[in-house]
């Protein structure tokens, strides 16, 4: 679990800190560096890294303390038992219960102690037969149970998410 809040966090920083001036999205986002599409829904917008920066995702800011990110990334990495990501979240987690635009995927909540944030995060991996694998999570993070809203934006573009042609 530790592993997936880390990357999880890394994911976070690289949109934040993506270069000079950030990408809005509203409506469809569309990403063909990783291969997925969403749509954001009505009357929120999407901040994504600068033009010039990695494509991986982008965050919509709910209020001054709750947000919702959408990202993507590759599962380059082996811990120190020589998992990848899909059989540490196996072993950690069990089998998948979810569904996210056809990939098994997990549900996670959490409390940070550190961030004092709830984490609800629904995650999956795609296999692209000759390259890397795609680890693709949805996030919502509250400083306590989400509200109303929240969960019904978090839940519409769970819902939207479809895998798409990987630009090659």
């Amino acid at each position: 679990m530790t592993r997936l809040f880390v990357w999880y966090l890394g994911a976070l920083s690289v949109l934040a800190l993506g270069g000079v001036g950030p990408v809005r999205y509203r409506g469809v986002y569309a990403n063909t560096d990783y291969g997925f599409r969403v749509t954001i829904p009505s009357g929120n917008t999407g901040v994504g890294a600068a033009e010039n920066a990695p494509n991986h995702g982008f965050v919509i800011r709910l209020s001054d303390t709750a947000q919702i990110s959408v990202s993507a990334s590759y599962d380059a990495g082996i811990d120190s038992e020589n998992e990848d990501w899909k059989q540490q979240m196996l072993r950690v987690h069990g089998r998948p219960t979810e569904n996210l635009g056809g990939l098994p995927a997990w549900r996670l909540l959490s409390y940070d102690e550190t961030r004092r944030k709830h984490v609800e995060l629904i995650t999956g991996r795609r296999n692209t037969g000759t390259d890397v694998p795609i680890i693709y999570s949805i996030s919502l993070e509250t400083p306590s149970v989400p509200d109303e809203t929240s969960v019904k934006v978090f839940d519409a573009i769970r819902r939207s998410f479809r895998l798409e042609q990987i630009a090659k």
